[in-house]
């Protein structure tokens, strides 16, 4: 008598309730693998006795998968109670192949638990802006760990700019750039890759969330920041906090070239003192009533004296020729 026949030999000498028991240590495919067609006693429990099947279906062969949606889930879907279906990689199409062979949930009367993982949502003709994105993810995929998009949306020729700044800005909310650090991510992937990078330039004229999360970028090789939009009306001014924020940050403590808007002087103050590498600073300041009246006489100027008054004489401090509202300090 072989190996195998002996050993089935021996489990047929247990009663049910005992196969039953060992049957529960098992997950559904390893169990239907083992036991499944030995013999009719056996066959019987497992499509009409074993109560609770857990299938993983993540790391499976397409034949694996096939024989189990074709052969037993049918007779056993009231009785499972876990599934977990992926179209990753190495399984790819499983979850629409699920569907084909399994129309619907109906079925599963006892499911505790249902994985998908990979899910691939075709929204052809529905364009879902962040907002609408955020609610789906709240309210239905709480454990959501990855989620990628790629859109493709037809605009007004007309409007194109604008309707697109304003689908940009609903993935620019706190939920996207704080909680998921979807703007973080993507600018220190694309850091990694520029190995030479020196000079960065970004600009935001709201004060959101993603802005600031450059700073808990890294890139060695950055040297030069500029954070300030020539047109006065697309600029964010850096309060007190943000320049903190902008001190104690990587690309701040390596900062040797500096263009950027504050909210007040004082903040300039802060900037020439804990910005410890940085030599030359182009800075508009949004107290500065200089640029307003149009004053040209450098006697009259009184941020820039401000400034001369309370940083070291070694520091060059003039007003930028070409845009009035310009300070730059030489360091």
């Amino acid at each position: 008598m072989s190996k195998k026949n002996k050993g089935t030999m021996n489990l047929e000498l247990l009663p049910n309730e005992i196969l039953l028991g060992i049957f529960q240590y098992l997950h559904g495919v390893d169990l239907l693998r083992a036991f499944y067609d030995l013999n009719y006693r056996f066959n019987f429990l497992l499509h009409n006795q074993h109560r609770a099947y857990c299938f993983n279906f993540n790391h499976l062969s397409k034949r694996t998968f096939d024989m189990i949606c074709q052969q037993h889930l049918t007779f056993i879907a009231d009785r499972t109670t876990t599934l977990a279906l992926s179209n990753g990689e190495n399984t790819p199409e499983q979850i629409h192949l699920f569907f084909k062979y399994i129309p619907s949930f109906d079925k599963f009367i006892h499911l505790r638990s249902l994985s998908l993982r990979h899910l691939d949502i075709d929204t052809a003709f529905i364009l879902l802006d962040g907002y609408e994105w955020k609610e789906v993810i709240q309210n239905w995929l709480s454990n959501l760990r990855v989620f990628k998009l790629e859109m493709m949306a037809v605009l007004p020729e007309k409007n194109v700019q604008k309707e697109a700044d304003e689908l940009f800005a609903t993935f620019q909310t706190s939920f996207w750039t704080v909680e998921h650090q979807c703007f973080q991510e993507k600018l220190q992937a694309l850091f990694d890759l520029a190995l030479n990078l020196r000079r960065v330039r970004i600009y935001q004229d709201e004060p959101l969330p993603s802005y600031m999360s450059i700073f808990k970028c890294e890139c060695a090789s950055v040297r030069e920041l500029c954070l300030r939009f020539d047109e006065l009306g697309r600029n964010h001014y850096f309060n007190q906090a943000d320049c903190v924020t902008l001190a104690r940050a990587p690309l701040g403590v390596q900062c040797e070239v500096l263009s950027i808007s504050v909210t007040n002087r004082e903040n300039i103050i802060y900037l020439v003192e804990n910005l410890t590498n940085l030599y030359s600073l182009d800075v508009v300041c949004k107290d500065d009533e200089y640029w307003k009246t149009l004053v040209g006489e450098k006697n009259d100027d009184e941020l820039v004296q401000w400034l001369k008054d309370r940083l070291p004489s070694t520091n060059l401090i003039t007003r930028y020729p070409n845009f009035g509202r310009v300070i730059r300090i030489w360091i």
